[in-house]
């Protein structure tokens, strides 16, 4: 039985991998579809087989696949901030500050929303992120070349708000960023960019979680779980800009319609 169990919690582990990691790459909130998960698979004959502290320290040491896959597929637009910063001699640029206001509002944000964040069902976060993504179809196309920060505070707030569970961050950040008249490949590269501070302090939080917890959460083997994972989520970056460069990025709010059904009777 206890092998059986293992292999149960092992087999679960690695379906939160894949979803986390794969799923990051995409604006239909993560987050959102780990809770849906849990609330399918969480109970075996009515009793709670899997430790809560484990999952949550799994999930945020994924968020580290999340980070490099980002850091890779937008090598061009952080080199660019790096070398800004050098040749200018300057540690705070405009794009410096740009996102440091985005996760300073982020971080208000939060202390502000989150008492109230678990009062919030899940079916109205894919209720939001859903009608988030339908919206895209209805945005005039935008040539703002330079950002303000302004726009930063906005994206901000976003950001924040994607705390609600089932709340694409990277649908509703793209949709803010767009809705102030940001170019749509700049958007995209808005989003996630500012998604990099959560997620390196999300990686070092369940890092330290797994390494100092005494209960068994990771096997070596998910490395190589987490290599695919990582080359699926890259990949769905680059059809996730082939739908954003033709203005379809909304066909996903097709897809949305399927977990916020599901969350309702749940």
């Amino acid at each position: 039985m206890a092998h059986a169990e293992s292999a149960l919690v092992m087999n679960f582990l690695v379906l939160i991998l894949f979803v986390q990691v794969l799923l990051e790459s995409l604006p239909v909130s993560s987050s959102g579809h780990l809770v849906l998960l849990s609330k399918l698979l969480f109970f075996l004959n009515g009793s709670e087989v899997f430790n809560f502290e484990c999952i949550t320290s799994f999930y945020y040491f994924l968020h580290g696949a999340t980070v490099f896959v980002v850091l890779v597929f937008f090598y061009h637009y952080w080199k660019a901030l790096l070398y800004k910063m050098w040749r200018r001699k300057k540690l705070f640029t405009r794009e410096v500050m740009f996102f440091s206001i985005i996760e300073i509002v982020t971080f208000f944000g939060y202390l502000l929303v989150q008492p109230i964040l678990k009062k919030i069902p899940l079916s109205l976060g894919f209720l939001i992120t859903t009608v988030i993504l339908f919206s895209l179809k209805f945005l005039r196309s935008a040539k703002i070349c330079e950002w303000q920060f302004l726009d930063a505070v906005f994206i901000g707030l976003a950001q924040t708000l994607a705390f609600i569970p089932g709340v694409s961050r990277l649908g509703l950040t793209y949709f803010s960023a767009r809705a102030r008249s940001i170019r749509p490949h700049d958007a995209f590269a808005i989003s996630f960019i500012a998604s990099l501070p959560l997620g390196m302090a999300g990686f070092v939080i369940g890092l330290y979680r797994l390494w100092s917890s005494s209960l068994y959460c990771f096997d070596f083997s998910y490395f190589v779980y987490i290599v695919i994972a990582s080359l699926g989520a890259y990949f769905l970056l680059v059809l996730l800009y082939f739908l954003i460069k033709r203005g379809r990025l909304w066909w996903l709010g097709w897809y949305m319609l399927l977990p916020m059904v599901v969350s309702f009777f749940l």
